[in-house]
């Protein structure tokens, strides 16, 4: 089946010169909330929408966000599809080698949901035996697999609750402010919510926006807006807001 991918064009400053300004494709992922989602008119919103467009304000950026798969966003970037991707991607020293990142602009914690307290464990290590839902392409999922896991794809935190309910999996592993914010809207289910242990099997997520190695002046802007939001409070107030 071919995949779907969505373009939106988002409001940012636009300057008349002579020069016509670049128009960057900013590469994300829907079903991430509170990070982006659509709206009830099929617009993107969450703290990554917000993150870069203020970002983008700051430096005037023209830019349109290309939503895909998580696992295909890479794929994307390598192949000059899209510019940068703002995604909750977590740094790791891996996809440094490939690609290079901006500062940590949000840093997350590895939790689970369960609904059975005899799966309520400790340590990512732990996890091993269960039967565990992940994003396919996500720092979960690969951290797992290393360890011996055999991780179940899931393409939502939604199907992933619903194999929970049905007993199908026996927890969801995921970023804490992406599961919290997912139990929050659904009340009607008494889902449970555990951190794991930060430990060598399960590293903190710093997060950062990349883009393709060697482009220095894009990186340069990003890292300079995202200081100037810091600096006027503008980025205390988006995590305010979602999270």
């Amino acid at each position: 089946m071919t995949k779907k991918h969505y373009l939106f064009a988002l409001v940012a400053l636009i300057f008349f010169s002579s020069v016509q300004a670049k128009n960057y494709i900013v590469g994300s992922t829907l079903g991430s909330e509170p990070y982006l989602f659509s709206d009830e008119s099929g617009l993107p919103q969450g703290f990554d929408a917000d993150i870069i467009q203020a970002i983008a304000k700051d430096q005037s950026l023209d830019y349109e966000i290309y939503v895909d798969d998580f696992d295909s966003l890479f794929p994307s970037l390598d192949e000059g599809k899209i510019d940068l991707i703002i995604a909750g991607v977590t740094i790791t020293p891996e996809r440094q080698e490939k690609y290079d990142f901006t500062k940590v602009y949000i840093t997350d914690y590895r939790s689970i949901l369960y609904l059975k307290p005899e799966n309520a464990v400790s340590e990512f290590s732990e996890l091993v035996p269960l039967r565990v839902a992940a994003f396919e392409g996500s720092l979960d999922y690969d951290l797992l697999e290393k360890i011996g896991g055999k991780p179940i794809v899931v393409k939502s935190n939604f199907i992933g609750l619903k194999k929970l309910v049905q007993g199908k999996i026996d927890v969801i592993v995921g970023d804490e402010n992406v599961l919290r914010y997912f139990i929050k809207q659904h009340p009607e289910i008494s889902v449970q919510i555990k951190r794991l242990k930060i430990d060598e099997n399960n590293p903190a997520n710093p997060m950062g926006i990349l883009v393709k190695k060697g482009n220095k002046e894009l990186l340069d802007r990003l890292n300079k807006g995202l200081e100037n939001i810091r600096k006027s409070g503008e980025y205390d107030g988006i995590v305010e807001k979602w999270l």
